[in-house]
């Protein structure tokens, strides 16, 4: 569903994780290790959804 919003996915065909490692930015290893980095990560994705409209499914 994200997909059709214009929501970039995690895994799908260009999805978020195939530009970046999941292991640099979503787990707890990576929040003690670089926090900033994390929450500049996660407020990118979060920008995103601010200008997204739900689809019609």
């Amino acid at each position: 569903m994200s997909a059709e919003s214009g929501v970039p996915t995690y895994r799908g065909k260009g999805g978020v994780w195939h530009k970046y490692n999941w292991e640099d930015y979503a787990c707890q290893a990576a929040f003690i290790r670089d926090p900033e980095a994390v929450l500049d990560f996660h407020e990118t994705r979060r920008r995103v959804l601010i200008d997204c409209l739900p689809h019609a499914g």
